[in-house]
């Protein structure tokens, strides 16, 4: 219900849905039913999405618009920022070398890669992956760009949802690397990876 709650889709519930909730939460009303005999075929279970359809859909969106695809992971996990130093350098050798995949490419990955917090900072996992790889990405030529989206349409609590970069981006920003912190010591990052 918290779910619901927060997204503000509770006042647009059903009354009796609202009611059955609250009555629920209030212990009122027995949980749902572990034991399904007899039930089962009430119950119907329908995957209208996932990493893989996602990434599936936009490589062929991509394929259709010109572009050489190559989807190199749907279970990418790890540091974030490293994940997207690792994006990064994989852009800088397209660029310069035409592997993995040759210009115009569309590189593509999703996963659920691991924020680790320090301080108070407000943002989420799509936008420190796009503040890592533009600093990674710094000078690449134009044309090179890098976007971290959630396909749920949230990212951390902000009204964001990602981040769109390229090799211009960490120039034009306003000392990207002073908020992505190295260590609990709260010493901004100086450089990729150091402090």
């Amino acid at each position: 219900m918290s779910v619901v709650v927060r997204d503000g889709a509770y006042q647009c519930l059903l009354a009796s849905i609202r009611d059955r909730l609250a009555r629920g939460r209030l212990g009122q009303i027995g949980d749902t039913p572990k034991d399904f005999n007899g039930l089962s075929h009430l119950v119907y279970n329908l995957i209208v999405g996932s990493n893989r359809l996602a990434i599936q859909a936009a490589a062929d969106r991509a394929r259709s618009l010109g572009h050489q695809t190559m989807i190199l992971s749907t279970a990418l996990q790890g540091e974030t920022r490293e994940v997207a130093h690792a994006h990064a350098e994989i852009l800088r050798e397209v660029t310069s070398s035409g592997n993995p995949v040759a210009p115009p490419a569309c590189i593509l990955s999703c996963g659920e890669a691991t924020v680790t917090v320090y301080g108070s900072g407000k943002g989420g996992g799509n936008q420190e992956f796009g503040l890592a790889a533009a600093i990674s990405m710094a000078g690449l030529p134009g044309g090179a760009v890098d976007l971290a989206a959630g396909t749920d349409g949230t990212d951390g609590p902000t009204d964001a949802v990602g981040a769109l970069v390229d090799g211009t981006t960490a120039a034009r920003g306003f000392s990207l690397v002073d908020h992505l912190n190295c260590d609990e010591s709260t010493q901004p990052c100086t450089q990729w990876g150091t402090c």
